[in-house]
């Protein structure tokens, strides 16, 4: 390539309105659907960065116009003040018969209220299960000799004098409960009111929240899984049979799990190893192909793949613990790495085990411009750079984890 000619990044298409995401959705990557558009064959890696960019597009557009539709807060937050109840709880049953607690509200300020899902302590599920099969209210009295103090605690019963219990369901559907702990006798208004009127119309709001909610997070898997299908054939060199992001997500997992991260923090890693090179869909094809050193200007480019990474995958909230790893990677330990030059614990903890991962398989994989060198070669450039690009601990782990043959 003449080096002073100018590089252009290559620029995604504007999306099509949504009232066509129903065909690309049912669309995506088939080999029929680039037929009928007369797509040929060397148009087809800027055909998948446009249907990326349209699902990512309708994702955020199915994001915003979701944010309304997501009543739970609200509706436990108004359970609370319509039936002066001490706190309210939605929670949802799931099929392998656990219960996740959506929403805990409580007579407190919001800012000092978590209404982060949690899993309910399992003391609680039995009750639970047996309150939403009898498909009609229950109201549990803390005195009831039919429950046990861990069975009271796992409830809350032990903070209120009952609790006012409403099965949630759709159709047929098995949905889950809204609850509220009231401590009748507190109150200086002794007459009995009509909660359950009260809480009726809130149980209907909160199953149709409920069911939003998981409409649209098996929406967001669906477009995870179509983005991963859509950047399987991001390899720089598609001769090689070494699959990169395959390896590389194999490792970060391995890495994480022996550090003991939780299951989420080990699914962002996973996902981060296979789409960490998801924005080399920007970089022109003649960059990622150049058998040799690439200029100073062709560097510049290339070291823009990490934020046009992120930048992809922002929209999608399934992946926002996805997104820091990806536009971090290649920063480097001492603070000489891209984008932004950050060094040490300024950079996210699952962006430098990436890093190490990403430099590993590269190097015994090979890419069209090295050729692969082996394990042991590989292992000694790690310790050769450890605390300066990449952070020492990290290494030390992934060296005993090769020793052990966890890692290939």
């Amino acid at each position: 390539m003449d080096s002073k000619k100018p590089i252009n990044v290559e620029v995604i298409p504007s999306a099509p309105d949504l009232q066509d995401a129903d065909k690309l959705f049912l669309n995506f990557s088939t080999t029929e659907y680039r037929k009928s558009k007369n797509i040929p064959e060397k148009d087809q890696r800027l055909h998948r960065l446009l249907e990326l960019q349209m699902l990512c597009n309708l994702s955020q557009e199915l994001s915003t116009r979701s944010q309304h539709l997501d009543l739970l807060d609200h509706l436990a937050e108004q359970a609370v003040k319509i039936t002066h109840s001490e706190f309210s709880q939605i929670l949802t049953w799931e099929p392998d018969g656990s219960f996740i607690c959506q929403v805990n509200s409580r007579l407190q300020p919001a800012d000092q209220q978590n209404n982060s899902p949690y899993l309910a302590p399992i003391a609680s599920w039995l009750h639970y299960l047996q309150v939403i099969n009898q498909k009609k209210p229950v109201v549990l009295k803390q005195d009831a000799p039919d429950i046990s103090e861990d069975e009271r605690r796992a409830m809350g019963l032990d903070t209120v004098e009952e609790l006012w219990m409403l099965p949630l369901w759709a159709g047929s559907e098995k949905i889950g409960l809204l609850i509220l702990g009231s401590n009748p006798s507190h109150k200086k208004d002794k007459q009995i009111c009509d909660r359950l009127g009260q809480m009726t119309p809130i149980a209907d709001q909160a199953t149709i929240g409920i069911q939003r909610k998981r409409i649209q997070q098996n929406l967001e898997k669906s477009f995870v899984e179509i983005i991963l299908a859509l950047a399987e054939n991001i390899e720089v060199d598609a001769r090689s049979s070494h699959r990169h992001e395959y390896h590389t997500s194999t490792i970060v997992t391995t890495i994480a799990t022996s550090f003991g991260f939780s299951t989420a923090e080990i699914q962002a890693l996973q996902w981060a190893g296979l789409l960490h090179d998801i924005g080399k869909m920007q970089i022109p094809e003649e960059l990622l192909q150049k058998p040799g050193p690439l200029t100073s200007d062709e560097w510049q480019i290339m070291r823009k793949h990490p934020v046009f990474g992120a930048e992809m995958l922002s929209s999608i909230s399934l992946l926002k613990d996805v997104v820091p790893i990806i536009k971090y990677h290649h920063e480097k330990y001492n603070g000489s790495g891209y984008p932004f030059g950050l060094k040490g614990e300024e950079i996210p903890i699952g962006a430098r085990i990436l890093s190490v991962a990403d430099a590993y398989s590269v190097m015994v994989g090979g890419r069209v411009y090295c050729k692969p060198r082996s394990q042991k070669e590989a292992v000694e450039e790690l310790v050769r750079c450890s605390g300066k690009h990449f952070d020492p601990i990290i290494v030390n782990k992934f060296i005993e984890l090769i020793d052990s043959g966890l890692i290939y």
